[in-house]
């Protein structure tokens, strides 16, 4: 078969795979907060960002905004959230029981955009992107 009639088609059955709701490589879609590997993708994200942070606090995710996901070689994760100082400083373990602080001195939250690629088969994720306002 020549090399344009196959291209022709491939563009044809990527549109009509597309018109039918199918996930397209390279395309971003819109994912759920509870999905696991978002869940995976955010701890990482907050494990990363409490390691480079100089705050003596640990932080962690109070609000989702938004999270989309990238199927490449392997998955790239944007999460939009708001992320708040806890009471637990770095040296604590566990910053999901940590609550988060609230007194006037010490509260603080930003928004933050994180890019997380994960490719599960190499047990490998980077954090690609990270940035707060």
């Amino acid at each position: 078969m020549d090399a344009a009639v196959v291209f022709v088609l491939l563009v044809v059955a990527a549109g009509a795979s597309a018109s039918r709701g199918g996930m397209l490589l390279g395309g971003q879609y819109p994912a759920s907060e509870h999905e696991q590997g978002v869940q995976k993708a955010m701890t990482f994200a907050m494990q990363e960002y409490n390691k480079q942070s100089n705050d003596m606090f640990l932080n962690t995710i109070t609000k989702v905004n938004g999270v989309t996901k990238q199927l490449v070689s392997g998955t790239i994760y944007r999460i939009d959230a708001v992320v708040s100082r806890t009471e637990c400083k770095k040296s604590a373990v566990g910053v999901q029981n940590c609550p988060v602080h609230t007194d006037g001195n010490f509260a603080k939250s930003m928004n933050c955009q994180f890019e997380v690629l994960t490719i599960p088969w190499q047990r490998e994720n980077k954090l690609q992107k990270k940035t707060c306002d």
